[in-house]
């Protein structure tokens, strides 16, 4: 082990992260990453959260920064970090984050208001969408983006169709003012009652 290996370990033992660093630099450039990562791990242990970022910052992982306070919750922190380092897209990120926890916690119309407030609701929606979270994305499109709601009704539809739940299904496509494809699904089946059925109330057309 090289003087600058055994002085890197000493200062890192002694906890003089500020030297240690500046040896890092000096002498072992390929593992300052690496060194602003234990640093800010240490800081993070301690609870020390603002020399923790510091270090994930300096160190170009403002991901683990933010990721830290997420996980305690510190919303205002979280977003904060992401908007400076990972722009609008990361922010948006951090507050869909948030509005999940908040509809865990306290129901659909806390995380609602929460994306109102970031004017993020017809995304939100989209993102429960994905998330295959139909309920959510229902609670939430019925109360603040009632323009979604046809929306989800399809999604919904084409999900319990995927699942074989086809009566469930066909009902979803009606809400969602798609008769059409409900009367092609049933048509798929060969089931040809159900779908005369539903052509007969809700597509004479067809």
């Amino acid at each position: 082990m090289s003087e600058f290996d055994l002085a890197i370990h000493m200062y890192k033992k002694k906890e003089e992260f500020e030297q240690m660093l500046r040896l890092v630099r000096k002498h072992r450039g390929e593992l300052l990453n690496e060194t602003y990562k234990h640093i800010a791990e240490q800081y993070e242990a301690k609870g020390n959260l603002k020399k923790a970022e510091q270090f994930y910052v300096e160190g170009k992982l403002w991901t683990s920064a933010m990721g830290m306070y997420r996980q305690l919750e510190k919303w205002d922190d979280a977003k904060r970090v992401a908007k400076a380092h990972g722009g609008k897209q990361a922010f948006e990120k951090v507050v869909f984050h948030q509005a999940q926890a908040l509809f865990v916690e306290h129901g659909p119309e806390a995380g609602a208001t929460l994306l109102q407030k970031h004017n993020l609701v017809d995304m939100a929606v989209d993102y429960m969408l994905d998330h295959n979270e139909y309920g959510q994305a229902f609670d939430l499109a019925q109360h603040s983006a009632v323009h979604k709601l046809p929306e989800v009704y399809l999604k919904k539809a084409l999900a319990l169709e995927d699942d074989e739940r086809y009566k469930e299904a066909a009902d979803e496509f009606i809400k969602a003012n798609k008769p059409k494809e409900a009367i092609d699904m049933y048509i798929h089946q060969k089931d040809w009652p159900s779908a005369m059925s539903i052509a007969e109330k809700h597509d004479r057309d067809a």
